[in-house]
C-alpha cells in the first residue's frame, strides 16, 4: 500500500476512516431521541456515507 511522505497513512486510509467516522455520527443520532424530526434527511445522509465507504472500496 503507497504511503504518503511523513504522515503514515495512505489517502485510502484517510478517506476510509473520514467516512467510518461520519456514519458513525449518522448512527449515533440515528439513535437519539432528540433529533426525530431529521431522521429522514439522517437516514439519507447515512446511506449516502455507506455508499461512498462502498465505492472506495471497491476503486482500491
Amino acid at each position: 500500500m503507497a504511503r504518503e511522505g511523513g504522515s503514515g497513512r495512505s489517502d485510502f486510509e484517510k478517506r476510509s476512516w473520514a467516512h467510518n467516522q461520519n456514519i458513525l455520527r449518522f448512527q449515533a443520532l440515528l439513535h437519539n431521541a432528540a433529533h426525530r424530526d431529521r431522521h429522514d434527511e439522517i437516514r439519507k445522509l447515512l446511506h449516502d456515507e455507506e455508499e461512498k465507504l462502498r465505492s472506495l472500496e471497491n476503486d482500491r
